[in-house]
């Protein structure tokens, strides 16, 4: 029986040197996010993003993105990336990459986290590089922003988008007017041009 005042000490401590685990990653296309299971609770200041890749196989970074910025948080085993706008557009632009579970794989370039002890989490080449195991397609529609240029000079029209969009849409289906309550004579749709 113990009581407050009596407490008894460990004869021998064994330090914590086993290296934490990947039990499962998730990109999320839709939020931008990279989220990695451990077996393990992450250190959060030990977490590098530059460390990990995004690539589309699992034998070549040949068609891949090293992520450069974002935003990390942890909560207990789960460490969660929410990668940059620059990073975001350039996965999504990326031809095969990312587009499906099929094309979505995690290499790490160097040891990019550590546990609570400072046990490193092992190297995943980009010639052997980890598959997602869940993958949450980008079902969020872009959406104009409230901003665009109009340049009657050089008749140029520029349009911005929450995210990257294809350049192949129907000019046609723009029409410009002076105000959301608008009459039709005061309207004029677009017929043509070069996007």
């Amino acid at each position: 029986l113990l009581t407050d005042n009596l407490f008894i000490l460990p004869s021998v401590i064994y330090p914590d040197t086993v290296p934490p685990l990947i039990i499962s990653i998730t990109l999320d296309m839709g939020s931008n996010l990279l989220i990695i299971e451990l077996n393990e609770p992450a250190n959060l200041g030990s977490i590098s993003i530059t460390g990990f890749r995004i690539q589309s196989t699992a034998g070549s970074k040949a068609n891949s993105r090293l992520l450069t910025n974002g935003v990390v948080s942890t909560n207990g085993t789960i460490v969660t990336i929410n990668f940059s706008k620059k990073d975001e557009a350039i996965i999504k632009i990326t031809a095969g990459l990312a587009k499906d579970i099929s094309t979505s794989y995690l290499s790490l370039d160097f040891k990019p986290l550590s546990d609570i002890a400072g046990n490193f989490l092992g190297i995943v080449l980009d010639t052997n590089a980890r598959q997602v195991d869940v993958y949450i397609t980008d079902t969020i529609r872009p959406f104009l922003s409230k901003t665009f240029g109009l340049d009657l000079t050089l008749n140029i029209l520029t349009l911005i988008f929450s995210e990257p969009v294809r350049s192949n849409f129907d000019v046609t289906s723009i029409t410009l007017q002076p105000s959301f309550l608008t009459v039709p004579a005061m309207r004029l749709q677009l017929t043509g041009g070069i996007v």
